[in-house]
């Protein structure tokens, strides 16, 4: 699914996404006010991108926009958000990651609670030092026994995000994923 142009007001909701070309969510070009929420996201590389490019700041600025809650990103490679110019507030996701869970490019943001990380191998951290911002907060669990110890070499997070404006209401991080994906309610 690509939602571009300055569409705005998208909820993507109960879908299972798996093995494409290249991302299965990404929200480019000016999209705003989406909503990505209890997804499944299975074996697959390049994840979910949020702002199409380094050099679209005229186009992305103060829109991207986007919240992902209750989403089973199993087995993904990247991009789960990868995010440039834009806002993703990212709670109640499990995450089985091979590589790296977020990445962050220019003034990307991201702001991270309750999310479990159940990977085996990989990284959260920003695109290159000094680029875009996250935040990470205590709610979130690591899971030690499969990874180890959570480090600065492992996550990449500065704490300046703010928590977005709007109500809701996050869960306690689960060590189970989501009922999540087509039919399940």
């Amino acid at each position: 699914i690509t939602v571009y142009e300055q569409t705005h007001h998208v909820w993507i909701d109960h879908c299972e996404f798996s093995n494409c070309y290249d991302g299965l969510v990404d929200i480019t070009r000016g999209a705003d006010y989406c909503e990505v929420s209890w997804n499944i996201f299975r074996n697959h590389n390049k994840t979910c991108l949020i702002g199409a490019s380094d050099d679209h700041d005229t186009i992305d600025t103060g829109h991207l926009k986007t919240t992902f809650h209750h989403n089973w990103f199993d087995n993904t490679e990247t991009r789960t958000p990868r995010v440039r110019w834009g806002y993703a507030h990212c709670y109640n996701n499990y995450y089985n990651f091979k590589t790296h869970a977020f990445r962050i490019g220019p003034e990307g943001k991201i702001y991270a609670e309750a999310n479990y990380v159940a990977s085996t191998s990989g990284k959260i951290l920003k695109n290159k030092e000094n680029e875009g911002n996250l935040t990470w907060t205590t709610s979130n669990v690591w899971d030690k026994s499969a990874y180890g110890d959570i480090g600065a070499e492992k996550l990449d997070a500065d704490q300046s995000v703010r928590k977005p404006s709007y109500s809701y209401k996050a869960d306690k991080a689960s060590s189970s994923p989501p009922r999540a994906g087509a039919g399940k309610m």
